[in-house]
């Protein structure tokens, strides 16, 4: 169900003026990265661009759809693509093992040359912190024109989806999210105020 949450928001968030989405980009090469592939490849993705620290993982999943065009990046410098710089991105990695601070060790640096496009859509799959370095990235972008989506709105599409299929029926998507929505950034703030005791202690 992860790739029908990837390519619906992905839809819904896309630029009006984007009619069609050309070049993208994959962060990561577990199971939701295989998902993302899927889902980018059915809404007609010119090419997908395919970055992992580890090698040998992200080769592994360029033959999985042998119809897509995957191509591996060795770096996240999207300047350095043949092609025009992705217009959606989606990361499929822990967001704390990423940073926007150059030289953290065993962290994924995000560079803004990410955001090179005038606009796009960014998805983050992971589902804490609420903000993720990158989507916090996304905001930096001059324009304002990258659209952003949390990873906890995914997996309630796919909530949605999976309701329609057992119930037949059309799920109340307004209540759901509200009470979710809720329930997930309390459950949030909890975990950040039992954090931030432990260290003043």
């Amino acid at each position: 169900m992860d790739w029908i949450g990837i390519g619906n928001f992905i839809k819904a968030r896309l630029p009006p003026f984007l009619n069609k989405i050309d070049d993208c980009l994959v962060i990561g090469a577990g199971g939701t990265a295989h998902a993302a592939i899927y889902a980018l490849h059915a809404l007609g993705a010119g090419w997908i661009y395919l970055f992992n620290r580890t090698r040998r993982s992200a080769e592994e999943l360029v033959h999985v759809i042998p119809d897509a065009n995957v191509e591996l990046l060795d770096t996240l410098d999207v300047m350095s693509v043949q092609g025009p710089p992705p217009g959606v991105i989606v990361s499929t990695v822990p967001a704390s093992a990423t940073t926007t601070e150059e030289h953290v060790a065993d962290a994924l640096f995000l560079p803004s040359s990410l955001f090179s496009a005038d606009a796009g859509v960014v998805a983050d799959m992971a589902y804490k912190p609420t903000e993720t370095p990158l989507l916090r990235l996304a905001k930096t972008v001059v324009g304002g024109k990258w659209h952003s989506v949390m990873g906890i709105e995914v997996l309630l599409e796919q909530g949605y989806r999976q309701f329609e299929l057992w119930k037949g029926r059309r799920c109340p998507r307004s209540v759901v999210s509200k009470t979710i929505l809720a329930a997930y950034q309390a459950s949030y703030n909890y975990g950040v105020t039992r954090q931030l005791a432990h260290r003043n202690k």
